[in-house]
């Protein structure tokens, strides 16, 4: 989980909730280190076991995220799912493609609707000195599922996919 954003191993133990993002999203990493442990026996131990906890927990999102490399297609439920933090997400905005870093998500209500907010960060001019800016992008909830190319935003690297499927 090193250097995974917003999270911070300090004194205070860190408390993981449900869906358990951080997991999710480092999987192959997390599971790795289980299995590689040359360090502390006790360690591998205590790994292998929170593996063995998590797995079953995870398994549903890890059947929709295999469904969605294979088919595109993804329920509002999983979108988190696809949205890692630190990585780039396209968009268009105002008529123009636009690149954003990803910060965080969050679900939110607004309007009796649920939303994916998706909160970004990318770097601006103003004519005279760059810096950076926020950049919030709402993703509303579907009843179905939905294929990432009708999104709002998505990850770059679903961009060439995307375009192939317009030109082709």
């Amino acid at each position: 989980m090193e250097e995974y954003p917003g999270l911070f191993f300090g004194t205070n133990p860190v408390e993981v909730e449900a869906p358990f993002k951080m997991f999710v999203h480092r999987w192959g990493e997390f599971s790795s280190s289980c299995d590689e442990n040359d360090g502390d026996e006790e360690e591998g131990k205590s790994l292998r076991l929170l593996r063995s906890i998590l797995e079953p927990e995870l398994k549903e999102v890890f059947v929709t995220l295999e469904d969605f490399r294979a088919a595109g297609m993804i329920t509002f439920e999983h979108l988190w799912a696809i949205f890692v933090p630190g990585m780039f997400v396209f968009s268009r905005t105002d008529g123009a493609d636009c690149l954003y870093r990803l910060g965080r998500t969050e679900v939110a209500f607004s309007d009796g609707r649920e939303y994916l907010i998706l909160h970004c960060g990318y770097v601006d001019y103003n004519g005279a000195r760059f810096g950076t800016a926020a950049h919030v992008v709402a993703l509303p909830q579907s009843q179905d599922a939905v294929h990432f190319a009708r999104l709002d935003a998505y990850p770059l690297d679903l961009h060439r996919i995307r375009r192939d499927l317009c030109e082709g």
